[in-house]
């Protein structure tokens, strides 16, 4: 009897212990499914990107994780040159364009002409538009009327890209008052319809 009851005992502890190890699998796959799942549509979607990143970039080594901007940059300067805002003058820095004139509005009908800069001067100059650069040469700092403006500043716009004019306002006038003539201002910094 006792050999019988150790051999029960000792057939217990194996099915105890495989048991035990079938729920520590089991529990272990869990595991391993929910940590390391990944949505099988974002793999497509991380395949489609890098997939088209080797397309854009023809880098030497193409598993290396540094930008390929030798590439890249030369793409968006050209695409930059097509859009709506593309820059006449190139800026000196990241964060701030070259001012090409100065005007002060001191009343709804009149502004400061403070002149233009050095700067876009010089731009003329290099792009051999002497027709512009005279005209520029011509016009006097003072005050103009809102309606000569557009007449003695329109030569400003260029039909492939925009100048940055400054226009701040003097005196006690709500803006809403000013918006007339900082709209005629405005339209200066923007693109010929030629």
């Amino acid at each position: 009897m006792l050999k019988n009851q150790k051999a029960i005992s000792r057939e217990r502890v194996i099915g105890i212990s495989f048991v035990d190890i079938l729920i520590q699998a089991v529990f272990i796959l869990f595991l391993a499914l929910t940590v390391g799942y990944t949505d099988p549509m974002n793999l497509f979607k991380i395949k489609e990107y890098e997939q088209a990143g080797r397309d854009l970039c023809n880098k030497v080594n193409k598993d290396s994780v540094t930008e390929c901007r030798e590439v890249i940059d030369p793409i968006i300067d050209k695409e930059l040159g097509k859009g709506m805002l593309a820059l006449c003058i190139k800026p000196e820095s990241n964060d701030r364009s070259v001012v090409t004139a100065r005007f002060i509005v001191t009343s709804p009908t009149e502004a400061k002409f403070l002149g233009f800069n050095p700067q876009y001067l010089s731009y003329l100059e290099k792009k051999g538009d002497f027709t512009r650069l005279e005209k520029a040469k011509l016009i006097s700092p003072g005050v103009y009327k809102i309606g000569s403006i557009d007449q003695s500043f329109s030569f400003l716009m260029e039909p492939k890209c925009i100048h940055t004019i400054f226009r701040d306002w003097e005196g006690t006038w709500d803006r809403r008052e000013l918006d007339q003539i900082f709209a005629t201002l405005a339209k200066l910094g923007g693109k010929s319809k030629l």
